[in-house]
């Protein structure tokens, strides 16, 4: 972050993926990532592949994926790959 049209983060600055799952067309629980953060310590970011268990959202019909931040102009996006649930289909 600071290349092209975004500004540099500085302290306070962040940006994080929430997950929220849905079920019956309510949400139902979220787990939020924080993707970049600038605290005290200074730029913590991923920037390599990292696991995050996502049991917390329990049992869902679909999920809603968002990315914040509070800088303007910050490219939102990331990238997921290998993501494993298991499906129960009644009948």
């Amino acid at each position: 972050y600071g290349y092209g049209s975004c500004r540099a983060f500085q302290p306070g600055d962040y940006m994080k993926l929430v997950i929220t799952s849905v079920l019956n067309g309510y949400p139902s629980a979220n787990v939020e990532i924080m993707l970049a953060e600038y605290t005290d310590s200074g730029l913590n970011m991923i920037d390599s592949w990292k696991r995050f268990d996502l049991t917390k959202l329990g049992d869902f019909d679909y999920l809603e994926f968002s990315i914040l931040s509070n800088v303007d102009d910050v490219p939102l996006y990331c990238c997921i790959d290998g993501m494993v649930v298991s499906v129960d289909l009644e009948g």
